[in-house]
């Protein structure tokens, strides 16, 4: 198994079930985490997992429907509003997003078609003075202007 690891680049597991159908031993990565076991690794492969779960659903899918949304179901307004704090949490200048582009004028339809920029670049500098709101083509310009979003190297010109 050392030589089938060096080719893989990195630790392999083979899969448990012994109808798998893709290629064992296979890299870690295709084997979802368990806490209850030694190895971290559930025994089956994310491949063959998918498998049994869709077997599962297609038997019962009214079952899968309950517990997928047994949390929505017992509280929608709670359930929301934790959805809605974790999206903040994650992404706390959301919240200071306006209804229009604060450069054009642009009137979205859904705030989706908004972004909140940060002025100097500093993703960790959510001060309400270092934001601003601007439609996709607003910001997507001024990030190649300003010469700092990731794809800058494809628009400098001469190599500088």
């Amino acid at each position: 198994m050392g030589e089938a690891a060096h080719k893989l680049g990195g630790n392999v597991k083979k899969c448990s079930r012994k109808d798998c159908s893709q290629i064992n031993p296979q890299p870690e990565k295709n084997f979802g985490a368990c806490k209850r076991l030694p190895s971290g690794l559930r025994p089956e492969c994310n491949y063959c997992r998918r498998i049994e779960s869709a077997k599962k659903y297609k038997e019962d899918p009214e079952k899968w429907r309950i517990r997928r949304h047994r949390y929505f179901s017992k509280d929608p307004d709670a359930f929301r509003k934790k959805q809605r704090d974790a999206y903040f949490r994650s992404k706390p200048y959301s919240k200071y997003r306006k209804v229009s582009c604060e450069n054009c004028g642009f009137k979205a339809l859904d705030l989706c078609q908004l972004d909140v920029d940060h002025i100097d670049g500093d993703h960790y500098n959510n001060e309400p003075s270092n934001l601003q709101t601007l439609c996709a083509n607003c910001h997507r310009l001024k990030t190649k202007l300003a010469r700092n979003g990731p794809y800058h190297h494809l628009h400098m010109k001469d190599g500088k």
